[in-house]
């Protein structure tokens, strides 16, 4: 029987409560029949119970194979299990017997385990390990490892965070992504190397069938375009940013002490002297220490802003000088107007 009633649908009752309302008679404990699929014999039917237990009503399918009940889903107490009818966790997933044990998730082939893919659990020396194994053409291939905190991808025994290996272990790279399975020419790799620093890491940008390098670790260095960063951050090519921001070592003082009296001033005559010798400003570096070891671009910033104000000193000196001058000639000025009138009269 169906009922309509409210926005409800009643199946077996007159009045439906929610919004699908299962009802089997008498009102006890009860078993509803989802599916049969031999009429004349309960042997291979899926049954949805209801039981009650410590944590109020708790729901079942149960599935029947050769007249054996086996738990297929249970909701108990905000739990799901899968294969119990006690779960314990949010996602219970029990397969029988309580044991080491393995559990298909996919089966390619249902006919043979050639082409499946299993979720394990294994007693380790760190507790219970979790493994998702690819099975292919019989041979057990390590996908997910999950032991002692630690994740590993192909390999079974991860001894950092993230563990990526490759087989066999060797130098190899490993495919991060394939943009045509048929051709390596557009791809991206992971590969390691052992360099003088120990094994060095890359990822690797194929474009037209030619290695790119992207990104590289040696030796505590990091690299964007090369493959032998020789600093923290080695980039070889154009760096575009809004802003940059650098902290600078001002132990050896910031130029504002070029201000301070006590500053001693080269004097302009010493400094024409210096440059018409060396070709450049005192302390600053010559084309050919640039050219070799390149500009720390907070120490020149340092030197520049030093300079600017020593020119700034420059200048005012140069005006204090003119503004006496001026006032000398002007006092001569004045003094011949005197006599001129005192002439005139």
């Amino acid at each position: 029987m169906l009922t309509f009633q409210g926005g409800n649908v009643g199946i077996g009752t007159a009045n439906p409560t929610s919004a699908l309302h299962v009802l089997r008679s008498p009102t006890t404990l009860k078993d509803a029949p989802m599916q049969e699929w031999d009429p004349a014999t309960e042997g291979y039917n899926l049954t949805l119970s209801n039981y009650s237990g410590i944590h109020g009503i708790d729901y079942r399918f149960t599935q029947l194979h050769n007249n054996i009940a086996i738990p297929v889903l249970t909701f108990q107490a905000g739990n799901v299990g899968i294969g119990t009818t006690e779960p314990i966790a949010p996602l219970h997933i029990l397969k029988s017997p309580v044991a080491l044990k393995d559990v298909p998730m996919q089966e390619w082939d249902p006919s043979t385990a050639g082409y499946n893919l299993t979720l394990s659990n294994y007693n380790g020396p760190h507790g219970i390990d979790y493994r998702f194994t690819q099975r292919h053409n019989d041979i057990a291939i390590p996908v997910l490892t999950f032991q002692a905190g630690n994740v590993g991808i192909g390999t079974t025994e991860p001894i950092a965070p993230l563990h990526i290996l490759k087989s066999p272990v060797a130098l190899k790279d490993v495919p991060m992504q394939e943009w045509d399975p048929s051709t390596a020419g557009y791809n991206l790799t992971l590969s390691n190397y052992n360099g003088e620093h120990g094994i060095d890491y890359r990822f690797t940008q194929l474009h037209n069938g030619s290695p790119i390098s992207v990104l590289a670790f040696q030796g505590g260095n990091v690299g964007i375009g090369t493959t032998s960063p020789d600093s923290k951050l080695t980039v070889n090519g154009t760096i575009h940013s809004k802003e940059v921001r650098i902290d600078l070592n001002v132990s050896g003082g910031w130029p504002d002490y070029v201000f301070k009296p006590e500053y001693n001033l080269l004097p302009l005559n010493e400094v024409k002297l210096y440059v018409d010798k060396h070709y450049h400003l005192p302390e600053m570096p010559t084309e050919k220490e640039v050219a070799l070891n390149g500009i720390n671009v907070g120490e020149i910033n340092k030197l520049l802003l030093k300079k600017v104000e020593e020119l700034t000193l420059y200048l005012i000196q140069q005006k204090q000088e003119t503004d006496k001058q001026n006032k000398a000639r002007q006092q001569q000025i004045n003094e011949l107007k005197d006599l001129v009138s005192k002439l005139i009269k």
